[in-house]
């Protein structure tokens, strides 16, 4: 995923950039969802021990030959890991209510405090 070109510190932008990005690039409506599974697949590289070995002994070009190649492989198992929670959650009446709860109490006050700045 070469998106963006340049140096390695010059690539540092923060997700939401590199979906506002892709959205103008591509005619995509990525969203806020999307940019936390990219923040997850990011997650998931930074403790792939292959990865970290090979950003410790490579140059960054190098690096990104190979990382390139493992990023299809990360996007898999992100999606993978997804489909255990939410096996867990569709069979287990007592987890889904306790995450319902949880995941109500936070949409409720979101919506609630931004009809007050409205």
């Amino acid at each position: 995923m070469a998106v963006i070109t340049g140096s390695a510190k010059e690539n540092q932008y923060p997700f939401s950039t590199i979906v506002k990005e892709l959205n103008y690039r591509f005619g995509t409506k990525f969203t806020l969802a999307d940019q936390l599974f990219l923040d997850q697949v990011l997650e998931t590289a930074l403790e792939n021990e292959k990865i970290r070995n090979a950003a410790e002994i490579n140059n960054y070009d190098n690096f990104m030959d190979y990382f390139e190649i493992m990023l299809e492989g990360l996007f898999i198992d992100r999606i993978e890991g997804n489909e255990e929670i939410f096996t867990k959650l569709m069979n287990d009446d007592k987890m889904m209510l306790l995450v319902a709860r949880q995941m109500g109490i936070n949409v409720y006050d979101r919506i609630r405090k931004q009809c007050k700045r409205e």
